[in-house]
């Protein structure tokens, strides 16, 4: 089975990178570019395209050689109505004559991609620098991309067929970081494949030829190759076993490390294949850095796709933090902790380099995370492709693209298809576009009411009455279709990561119908639609997203999509009304005890019911099936605005409650380390912030209000510049490291416990303005939802430091039912 991959376009040549039997190859070809104008009235058009390519001196030899340069490079002009997608030549005469009088249309220009030279600037509908008319993006549009079969490019290759295609996981160890100094040292490539084999790129002496490394899915054998130049060693590997996906986690750090510090690491396709049909190309290219922001970026591999869990993780995953371990640790319900913290390793790291039983012993660690990487691919990478059907991206872009970004790229390539013009025009206009949210609109149609602090028995939902809803839009795009039944066919987790994707389909689709009803805004999508919508505008609607009914002289795609929607809203505020609302989010929403979705699958989706804190509205951490999952809560948040010792004390609260559930333990804990406050090392109060991003005078008025930004500013701290700060008694401000850790300097403990606890208030604190003062206060002062007053003040009195006899066994006094009812 042939198909493609991926593809490249100079002037009217594409290079298509095709896949057959695990092999790659490269084949060109010629094709057509269409841009689209404008729509006008039918008239006005026709007057328009006899002045096409006119110059500014409008002499008629002047226009002969702008014509002769169309015709050189075989420009043609059609003419097509605005939103019809029907061929003209089936309707009668009566139909044809109302349309041309009644609706509007567009001049395509279709031939060569160099045409647009030869256009004047105002035919071209948009900027000439429009991405939609890039050549590359219009070819992909007409081959139907991603994965489609060459010889019959309608149809799609099988998810199943995907799937059994050659991957690989990657990881890299550095050192000397510190002394600016960098080396990569190890090199792992992990395969699974009892063929191939899988590989360990040593630059040390390791001391054997291979090594047996342990992990959940048994013993694994690893050849270890001792190498000079890692980059052309690990170019071999990849030119040898030729990898469809290749993952990395963190590919920003990872493979930017490769490329800046082995030149010759360049994976790019070869011909193995010398003879063959058809002829392959030869070509090797570099790695590709491709878009994105400062935070993400994305690297591609020409070889295939490679697939960075880190970004996938932040898009489609709620889990504490984006660490290797912690997406392994969700992936598989496991609970294992990252081995060696970056200290350690480099620390090792230095060693390995005399000492062989060190450098196995690295080379084995490097291992188990490509093994933690191939795993977490293995088993996301369903859903990825899925949403790479659905999206219209390849994998390597799905995971790292914006899903409304994404969601509204599809859009353009499916009215241009449908109608013959690009989805630029948008009602209310493209910046609201931009900002409207399907989450917040969901939650603003549900009866989703205040929310509740404190601990509690709960279920995590996900709703998807959209999805229900816009469901023929979704019947109307085979893509989009296969989707969803792969998506109802799915686990709780996958049908969350699935659904996702399908709302971000839906976004362009819902905001456009909501634009369009003749209603006031804050009633549009509640209430059923009665009135009447111009036939027209309804029919344009209707070929945008291919769900026509009716004549042109009819208006039914709008009431009904809007009337289905409506259905799906109530009967979701039906069961809403059922269960007692715990907590809720633009995403997920807690509702008390395990509930019965049953019969509701299509609007419900269950990811679990466990032991949860409540905080404040939006925000939540709740225990499913020993995997924390959480919203607007970083548990276990190590950078921002945080000190060391507030990272420890919070996950160390959050496990003694979800984990063990033990409030006593909670107390115990925490009066220990106030007890002992001062004697905590220095380095635990430091608020480690990282790189700053700007310039001290380049932050707004807004973000100086902040605390942080405001001491960075106050620093006069640079951009790129690492500024980390603390607390010193007689200085108001926070000072630099390593201003903070002159021994001459007083660490101001009561400014940190005022931070931590929130400020002192008579004889107790405001717990709730306390970073950890806050997560005590959701867990020791709400009965049921409601505030104690009585606990709060006996919680402000143990913080304190000056606890009545009472005060604990107030607290604890309900240890035996902590999550009941």
């Amino acid at each position: 089975m042939v198909f493609l991959v991926n593809l490249r376009t100079r002037g009217n040549k594409a290079t298509l990178e095709l896949r057959d039997n695990n092999n790659s190859f490269l084949v060109e070809e010629q094709f057509e570019h269409v841009i689209p104008t404008w729509n006008l009235g039918y008239h006005e058009l026709l007057r328009h395209i006899e002045k096409v390519a006119v110059p500014k001196q409008d002499t008629r030899k002047e226009l002969e050689i702008v014509y002769k340069k169309l015709k050189d490079i075989g420009v043609r002009i059609e003419l097509r109505p605005y939103g019809i997608s029907e061929d003209l030549d089936k309707f009668s005469d009566e139909q044809f004559n109302w349309v041309r009088e009644n609706w509007e249309f567009v001049a395509l220009a279709v031939g060569n991609p160099r045409m647009a030279r030869y256009l004047p600037y105002d035919f071209i509908k948009g900027s000439k620098n429009d991405s939609r008319n890039n050549a590359t993006r219009m070819r992909r549009w007409q081959l139907n991309y991603p994965f489609s079969i060459y010889q019959d490019l309608e149809k799609k290759v099988s998810l199943e067929a995907l799937l059994k295609e050659r991957k690989v996981s990657g990881d890299i160890e550095v050192r000397g970081y510190k002394e600016s100094k960098d080396e990569i040292f190890l090199f792992s490539f992990i395969t699974f494949d009892d063929d191939f084999g899988n590989f360990i790129l040593a630059r040390d002496k390791l001391g054997v030829d291979k090594l047996i490394v342990e992990s959940d899915f048994g013993a694994l054998e690893v050849k270890v190759i001792q190498v000079t130049d890692m980059g052309k060693s690990a170019t071999e590997l990849f030119r040898v076993y030729n990898p469809l996906f290749t993952t990395f986690h963190h590919a920003n750090y990872d493979i930017k490390k490769l490329r800046e510090l082995e030149p010759n690491f360049r994976p790019g396709l070869n011909s193995n294949n010398e003879g063959s049909e058809p002829k392959e190309i030869e070509i090797e290219t570099p790695i590709i850095a491709a878009g994105g922001s400062s935070f993400i970026k994305r690297w591609s591999l020409r070889r295939g796709f490679l697939i960075d869990t880190h970004p996938f993780s932040l898009h489609y995953l709620w889990i504490p933090d984006n660490k290797l371990v912690t997406i392994y640790n969700y992936a598989y319900g496991k609970t294992q902790k990252k081995e060696m913290d970056y200290e350690e390793l480099e620390k090792k790291a230095q060693l390995s380099k005399t000492d062989q039983e060190v450098a196995r012993e690295l080379a084995a660690y490097c291992v188990k995370d490509s093994v933690k990487g191939f795993k977490i691919q293995e088993r996301f990478l369903r859903d990825i492709l899925i949403l790479s059907y659905l999206l219209r991206q390849g994998p390597d872009v799905v995971v790292t693209a914006s899903k409304a970004d994404l969601g509204l790229k599809i859009h353009e390539e499916l009215q241009f298809k449908r109608i013959s013009t690009y989805g630029y025009r948008t009602i209310g206009g493209r910046k609201k576009l931009e900002e409207f949210s399907v989450n917040e609109e969901k939650t603003r149609l549900l009866n989703l009411d205040d929310s509740n602090r404190g601990i509690f028995n709960a279920s995590i939902v996900y709703f998807t009455p959209f999805i229900e809803g816009l469901r023929q839009i979704i019947n109307a795009d085979g893509h989009a279709k296969l989707a969803y039944e792969l998506y109802s066919e799915s686990e709780p987790v996958d049908k969350v990561i699935l659904a996702e994707g399908l709302e971000a389909y839906l976004r362009k689709a819902l905001f456009d119908l909501k634009a369009r009803l003749p209603v006031k805004e804050k009633d549009r999508l509640k209430h059923r639609l009665e009135k009447d919508i111009n036939p027209r505008e309804d029919h344009l609607f209707g070929g945008i997203y291919g769900i026509r009914n009716g004549d042109y002289r009819s208006s039914h795609n709008i009431p009904t999509l809007n009337n289905a929607i409506v259905n799906q809203i109530e009967a979701t505020n039906r069961f809403l009304a059922r269960n007692r609302i715990i907590n809720y989010s633009d995403r997920f929403t807690l509702l008390e005890g395990d509930v019965d979705a049953s019969g509701l699958e299509h609007l419900v989706i269950k990811l679990g019911c466990g032991n949860c804190l409540s905080l404040e509205q939006g925000r939540f951490v709740i225990n499913v099936d020993g995997q924390l999952i959480s919203q607007e809560f970083d548990v276990r948040a190590t950078r921002g605005d945080i000190t060391v010792i507030e990272h420890e004390i919070k996950k160390e609260i959050i496990d003694l409650l979800l984990f063990e559930k033990n409030k006593v333990k909670i107390l115990n804990y925490l009066m220990t380390r106030l007890r002992n406050l001062e004697q905590e090392e220095r380095e635990k109060f430091v608020y480690l912030h990282g790189n700053v991003a700007r310039d001290y005078d380049e932050y707004s008025d807004k973000a100086l209000l902040r605390e942080r930004i405001m001491t960075m500013a106050e620093c006069g701290a640079k951009k790129g510049e690492k500024f980390n700060s603390g607390y010193i008694v007689g200085i108001k401000k926070r000072v630099k490291v390593p201003e903070f850790f002159d021994p001459s300097y007083e660490v101001d403990f009561e400014r940190y416990r005022n931070r931590f606890f929130g400020s002192r208030n008579n004889d107790g604190r405001s717990l709730s303005s306390g970073s950890i003062g806050n997560l005590l206060y959701s867990i020791f002062c709400f009965d049921n939802g409601a505030l104690n007053t009585e606990k709060q003040i006996a919680l402000s009195r143990i913080i304190n430091g000056n606890p009545k006899i009472r005060d604990t066994n107030l607290l604890i006094v309900e240890q035996t039912s902590l999550f009941d009812k």
